[in-house]
C-alpha cells in the first residue's frame, strides 16, 4: 500500500476494526459503540472494500470470543458504523455514474493485476519478482507477458521470514481460528482469476466490485501479522533453532551460486527467459539476502529463547 497513498487510510483503519469486533466478543463496555466508531473511520477512509473485508472479520472474531450472543451487538455496531459515514457515503453513491469508476469493468480488465504465483516468494523474499519499487520491472514483464501493465499492482508484498513462520506456529492456538480460515481465503481471493476465484467474488455485493484482487494482500497481511503475534510464544517454546539456522544457511548457499553469473544463468536460465535473467539473478540475490538475515535473526532470538 506503500506505493498507492490513497489505500493507507483503509490499511490504517483496518487493525482499529478488527480490535473492535474482538472487544465486542470479549463483552467489553462500549464495544459495539467502539466497532461502529471503527467502522466509520474505515467507510470515510473511501476503501469500502477494506470495510466489507474487516467487518467480516470483525464479525468473525466477535463471534469467535463471544458465541453467537455476540453477533447482534456486533452486527448493530457495524450497522451504526455504516449510517455514520453516510454523510460520505450516500453522495459519493449519487457521484460514482459520472465518474470513470461507474463505468462497467471490460472482461479483459477483471483480469489484471491479480496477486501472480511468481510473486509469493516475495512474501519473504523481497523484491524476487517484482524488483524495486519504482525500478523496471523486466523479471514481472517476461513471467507475466498477458498482462497489460509493466509492473505489478502493490510495489512489495512482504511479510517477512519471522512472520510466516510465528503465522504459522498458531496453528493450534483456540483464538486463532477465525484468522486460520481467514488468511487462506484470502491469499486465494488475492490470486484472483489463477484459482478461479474471481468469478465466484464477482457474485458478491461491494467485493465483487473489486478492480484488482492484488489489493487484498494488504488484508493478508494484516491476518499474518495478527497470526504472528498469537503464534510467538509457541514459537519461542518449540525454539527449533537447528532446522531455521539450516534455513538460513541453504538461503545463504543458493544466494551465493546466483551471484555467480555462470551459476545464476544455469539456475535461471532453464525457467526464465533470457531477457529478464540478468536483472532477475540479481533481484533473486538480494531477495535472498534479506531471507538469510531473517532467519538468522530468528535462529539466533530462538537459541536465546
Amino acid at each position: 500500500s506503500l506505493g498507492n497513498l490513497p489505500f493507507l487510510a483503509g490499511a490504517a483503519s483496518l487493525p482499529w476494526l478488527l480490535a473492535a469486533g474482538a472487544r465486542v466478543g470479549q463483552g467489553a463496555r462500549l464495544g459495539a459503540a467502539g466497532l461502529a466508531v471503527a467502522a466509520a473511520a474505515t467507510a470515510v477512509s473511501g476503501d469500502v472494500h477494506a470495510l466489507a473485508v474487516g467487518g467480516l472479520l470483525a464479525l468473525a472474531l466477535s463471534l469467535q470470543a463471544g458465541g453467537r450472543a455476540a453477533l447482534p451487538r456486533a452486527a448493530a455496531g457495524l450497522l451504526v458504523g455504516a449510517l455514520l459515514s453516510a454523510a460520505q457515503l450516500v453522495p459519493s453513491w449519487a457521484f460514482l455514474p459520472l465518474t470513470v469508476r461507474g463505468d462497467a469493468l471490460p472482461e479483459a480488465m477483471r483480469t489484471q493485476w491479480a496477486l501472480s504465483a511468481w510473486r509469493l516468494p516475495e512474501l519473504v523474499a523481497p523484491g524476487f519478482f517484482g524488483g524495486r519499487p519504482g525500478g523496471p520491472a523486466a523479471v514481472f514483464q517476461a513471467l507475466e507477458p498477458g498482462s497489460l501493465f509493466p509492473m505489478p499492482f502493490a510495489a512489495s508484498v512482504v511479510v517477512g521470514s519471522s512472520v510466516l513462520l510465528a503465522a504459522v506456529a498458531a496453528a493450534r492456538v483456540r483464538r486463532a481460528r477465525p484468522l486460520l480460515v481467514a488468511a487462506p481465503l484470502l491469499l486465494w481471493a488475492a490470486l484472483g482469476h489463477r484459482l478461479g476465484a474471481e468469478p465466484l467474488l464477482r457474485l458478491l455485493p461491494v467485493v465483487g466490485e473489486l478492480r484488482y484482487a492484488e489489493k487484498l494482500v494488504g488484508p493478508l497481511t494484516l491476518v499474518l501479522a495478527l497470526l504472528a503475534a498469537l503464534g510467538l510464544p509457541r514459537l519461542a517454546d518449540a525454539a527449533r533453532v537447528r532446522p531455521v539456522a539450516l534455513a538460513a544457511g541453504g538461503a545463504a548457499l543458493l544466494a551465493g551460486l546466483l551471484a555467480s553469473p555462470s551459476g545464476g544463468a544455469a539456475l535461471l536460465g532453464a525457467a526464465w527467459p533470457a531477457a529478464a535473467v540478468g536483472q532477475g539473478r540479481v533481484q533473486a540475490v538480494v531477495g535472498l539476502l534479506h531471507l538469510t538475515l531473517g532467519l538468522g535473526t530468528l535462529a539466533a532470538l530462538l537459541a536465546l529463547a
